[in-house]
């Protein structure tokens, strides 16, 4: 987190909450998912290749992928941006523990570094500011559970990062 706000775990949602922008926008774009072809009509979009969990994320976010490097919002109902791009991915490597994807939102110059992962390697790379005092109780609950469990992070690109 880059935005000098408090860090603290919320408690889970309930259904009729939503998610905060900075965290949607990686459950948005920062995944492997690829168009596998065309819908069956116009209206209806392309179905997708890849892993089931990364499917029901993106189904569950108001986003439709348009192509393997656009998500368009299927809601318009909301204040979120219409198109979210992905400019480049990184995608999982088992060694890195993690997946990252550079993305922007329509009508924003701004470029965002999103990332995924194991909770314990994503730790390493966060400013110590930004963890929240309960990171690792959460997620080693959760675990426990036998639950997956990703952590997610982000961070701006200054204007010469993403030249």
């Amino acid at each position: 987190k880059d935005d000098g706000e408090t860090c603290e775990f919320m408690d889970v949602l309930d259904a009729s909450s939503s998610l905060p922008w900075a965290a949607l926008r990686i459950m948005v774009a920062c995944h492997s998912l690829a168009v596998g072809g065309r819908g069956s009509s116009s209206d209806e979009p392309p179905p997708l290749i890849g892993d089931p969990l990364e499917k029901a994320v993106l189904e569950n976010t108001g986003y439709t992928m348009l192509q393997n490097n656009a998500m368009r919002k299927s809601n318009e109902s909301t204040d979120k941006p219409e198109n979210v791009l992905i400019l480049q991915r990184f995608g999982f490597s088992s060694r890195l523990k993690r997946m990252s994807v550079l993305a922007r939102d329509a009508g924003s110059v701004k470029t965002w570094v999103l990332t995924k992962g194991a909770p314990e390697t994503l730790k390493t790379l966060l400013r110590p500011d930004s963890i929240p005092p309960n990171y690792d109780e959460i997620s080693m609950h959760h675990m426990a559970l036998g639950q997956r469990v990703l952590a997610m992070a982000y961070r701006e690109l200054a204007t010469e990062e993403a030249a």
